[in-house]
């Protein structure tokens, strides 16, 4: 089951916002800003973060269907497990009933998560 993908204005989070507090661990527990993503692979994620602060998604729908395409989902605000973790990126699976729908997990940046 997808999360649900949100279709307003999406804002990225301050920089700071992922440092704060304890450093992110593999097994620890931590909060999904909404309005963010995650991809199957960081360099979606990243080309996707890219085309969206350019203006590139003229309509919710255009959004949606680049997300289907390129193995990405929306996350909405909610707790998740960190699975794994490499330089600004945080890989994220939801233990409970794997909302993210990506196995093992989904890549998102630092910046999308507070703990």
């Amino acid at each position: 089951m997808l999360p649900r993908i949100l279709f307003g204005a999406f804002l990225l989070a301050s920089p700071a916002l992922g440092q704060q507090g304890r450093p992110v661990t593999v097994e620890s527990e931590v909060m999904v800003r909404a309005e963010s993503f995650a991809c199957k692979e960081k360099s979606e994620l990243d080309r996707l973060i890219q085309r969206e602060n350019s203006g590139g998604f003229t309509s919710g729908m255009q959004l949606y269907n680049y997300l289907r395409a390129h193995k990405c989902v929306g996350l909405s605000a909610g707790r998740a497990r960190v699975y794994s973790t490499q330089d600004r990126y945080v890989c994220l699976y939801d233990a409970k009933d794997n909302k993210i729908g990506m196995y093992p997990c989904a890549w998102t940046r630092r910046d999308s998560i507070a703990q």
